[in-house]
């Protein structure tokens, strides 16, 4: 979801000196029918992936509690993001979470430059290793 929210901010230059999305050559960076994708998009972004992102970051906070009241309707709602991890690593589904909008960012800040985004990949993909190792959080050992 944030690729396609992210998809209007790609933009590439052509050898004329004007600029069109990466997905979708035909529009033209700027224009009517790149500001209404650009809206949308943004939208998508706000509301769907950091909203989806806030809401997983508060129900992460409050599964523990949720689960010492016995609100089990709310803690099975919220099951994706703990049943794979041990109990003293609940958390670890959200940082699992924003990776993926982290993966889909280097794309949208170094369109023209591949280089860039491989090194920004390898750099987010690493620190999420080095954070794994560190937390542990998978129930089984192997």
């Amino acid at each position: 979801m944030s690729t396609i929210a992210l998809a209007p901010l790609m933009c590439y230059t052509h050898p004329n000196g004007l600029r069109s999305l990466l997905q979708y050559p035909s529009v033209i960076c700027g224009e009517s029918k790149h500001t209404a994708m650009l809206v949308g998009g943004l939208l998508l972004l706000v509301f769907g992936v950091f909203g989806f992102l806030a809401l997983c970051a508060y129900a992460a906070y409050a599964v523990p509690h949720w689960s010492a009241q016995e609100m089990h309707a709310r803690v099975r709602a919220f099951r994706f993001l703990v049943f794979r991890f041990r109990l003293d690593s609940w958390w670890f589904g959200v940082p699992l979470l924003t990776r993926g909008p982290l993966i889909s960012l280097p794309i949208v800040l170094a369109t023209e430059h591949p280089p860039i985004q491989s090194i920004c990949v390898a750099l987010i993909l690493a620190s999420f290793l080095a954070v794994q190792c560190i937390a542990r959080p998978w129930k089984a050992w192997l």
